[in-house]
């Protein structure tokens, strides 16, 4: 099957970690739970089927000379089954309001694994964790899988779900859209999973900045896409028009053989592309606007500024001087311009006054 954005899936030899097609890899750590099983310890009802398609990843050269750092997979999921899973997701949820990133609100997704630090402090949501657990796990397999094959063997040798959570998007101001931003510092990884809905929706899907040269990709994430995401990727939730989108997202901490986060940002692996931080901030220049379109606008720029604190690219540095340069310029300019309107009227003024007295 292909995949969008040039890789592809095969259900040939899975990659290390070994795990067996549709098998459910251990479940990771969970900062909410000793064991993510304890959630089904609730009786709620599972579809019939399996959700896993048994398949696996396998880069493409385009993926690699574009050099990505995310992946859309096309119907990794079991559209029927998560069909099936639906109604149960509708029946058990409930929107639980946190605060990210200093002080940005978010207040439509349901909880199902949490991180102790969030705030207000947030419980998970059991029954509606146990309804998803089988999806959970086989989101966890396939971005093992992804991650592996972009970061090397050996990349993942502890996999912890940060978060997870089930988000609805309504056509409404503060609930159609997660606009431009990237996941936290603690993020290594994320998924977004495309769920149905029994209310048509138009607009909404995922745009992603992604490769070198940059490019601006759009995707229209279908009930069972998964898009992969590595640390630190812009990318953003698009608005809805009509109905109702529903989907899965899962935050990720990773411990491997890959780079530390200290060492990458220590050796310049994270740094900051300048096309997207300028795209970032015009934007949020020109509409005035913050990335969960929530209250507190000047809050979103303050969280955004903290979650790219590592070291700028070249590119970044000349972008920021140049505009720096500009701005001081354009000061100058008004400066200049305003002194000589002064000295023009207190000029006009000293020539009205003789003849005045006249």
């Amino acid at each position: 099957i292909e995949a969008i954005g040039g890789g592809r899936m095969v259900g040939s030899t899975v990659l290390e970690p070994a795990v067996a097609p549709g098998a459910a890899v251990p479940a990771p750590s969970s900062e909410a739970s000793s064991d993510i099983d304890t959630a089904l310890d609730v009786h709620v009802k599972l579809p019939e089927g399996e959700v896993s398609q048994g398949l696996t990843v396998e880069l493409g050269d385009d993926y690699k000379k574009q050099r990505m750092r995310h992946l859309v997979m096309s119907g990794a999921l079991s559209k029927e089954y998560l069909l099936s899973l639906l109604p149960i997701i509708q029946e058990n949820f409930q929107p639980q309001k946190v605060v990210y990133n200093g002080g940005v609100e978010w207040a439509n997704s349901c909880y199902m694994d949490v991180e102790q630090k969030m705030k207000p402090a947030t419980m998970p949501h059991l029954p509606l964790r146990a309804a998803c657990t089988p999806v959970l796990h086989e989101c966890d397999r396939i971005f093992t899988d992804w991650y592996t094959a972009h970061h090397g063997k050996g990349s993942v040798r502890t996999l912890t779900r940060l978060q997870s959570f089930v988000t609805r998007y309504r056509p409404q101001p503060g609930e159609n859209q997660l606009a431009r931003h990237v996941d936290g510092r603690s993020v290594h990884g994320s998924v977004i999973l495309g769920l149905h809905t029994d209310d048509p929706f138009t607009g909404g899907g995922v745009t992603v900045w992604d490769g070198s040269p940059q490019k601006t990709i759009e995707y229209p994430i279908q009930p069972g896409d998964i898009c992969l995401l590595d640390r630190c990727v812009w990318h953003q939730g698009n608005p809805i028009h009509s109905g109702t989108r529903w989907v899965i997202v899962i935050f990720y901490a990773v411990e491997g053989n890959s780079l530390s986060r200290a060492d990458s940002r220590a050796r310049g692996v994270h740094t900051v592309n300048a096309k997207s931080l300028m795209q970032s901030m015009q934007w949020i220049d020109s509409t005035g606007a913050h990335g969960m379109q929530l209250q507190g606008g000047d809050k979103f720029e303050q969280s955004q500024k903290q979650v790219i604190a590592h070291p700028l690219d070249d590119e970044t540095k000349k972008a920021l001087d140049d505009q720096r340069t500009q701005t001081t310029s354009e000061a100058a300019e008004a400066a200049e311009a305003a002194e000589e309107a002064e000295e023009a009227e207190e000029e006009a003024e000293g020539s009205a006054a003789p003849e005045a007295s006249a």
